[in-house]
């Protein structure tokens, strides 16, 4: 056997170890192809009930009733109206202070498909004795009510459709072009949705 056929041979059973490896790392990606197993996977947020719980990193909920009324919920003999009202038990579950109004925002909520805005709200408050106030501390849960005045254009309100923002909480350093010189909480992401017929109360 001549040196130059021996080499031959080598380059010859490298190339085929070579093929045979490429084979393995290839074949599954061609396998999963046609079946979307390469395809990016879609974050799907869970679908809450009446009494389910959804934790993110600001806030926690669990959805307690949801109702339309014409009684003013704020102050009874105020002037009669529609509302959307919200009921939830509300924990913050942050390391720090905040106030309910924060996670009142977190709540987008939709009547029969039109969105009502986060702060066009006859009244959000913290059912507590006395009604002390809104402020919520670390790991304290509180049982919040939310309500929205329904636009006239909207009608009797029949269904509510609502998606809960989670919030992360970023240094003063982030990069998102903020100047304020602070460390601030920003939206991150859908953490759950709730659809329901409204109850006539």
């Amino acid at each position: 056997m001549t040196p130059s056929s021996s080499g031959n041979r080598w380059r010859s059973r490298a190339w085929a170890w070579f093929a045979v490896i490429t084979g393995v790392i290839v074949l599954p990606f061609v396998i999963s192809w046609p079946f979307g197993g390469l395809a990016e996977a879609k974050h799907e947020p869970p679908r809450l009930s009446l009494g389910q719980t959804v934790t993110g990193h600001r806030f926690q909920f669990t959805l307690r009733r949801a109702y339309f009324t014409t009684k003013n919920p704020e102050y009874a003999q105020g002037p009669p109206s529609r509302y959307l009202v919200l009921v939830l038990d509300v924990k913050n579950v942050s390391k720090q202070p905040t106030d309910l109004l924060q996670a009142f925002i977190d709540l987008q909520v939709k009547v029969d498909g039109k969105e009502l805005g986060a702060f066009n709200a006859n009244r959000y408050r913290a059912l507590r004795p006395d009604d002390i106030g809104t402020l919520l501390n670390p790991g304290l849960p509180e049982q919040a009510r939310f309500s929205w005045e329904v636009p006239g254009e909207v009608g009797d309100p029949k269904k509510l459709t609502m998606a809960i923002m989670d919030e992360v909480y970023e240094p003063s350093w982030s990069l998102r072009g903020y100047s304020s010189g602070t460390s601030l909480w920003y939206k991150d992401k859908v953490m759950g949705t709730f659809e329901t017929v409204l109850e006539h109360a």
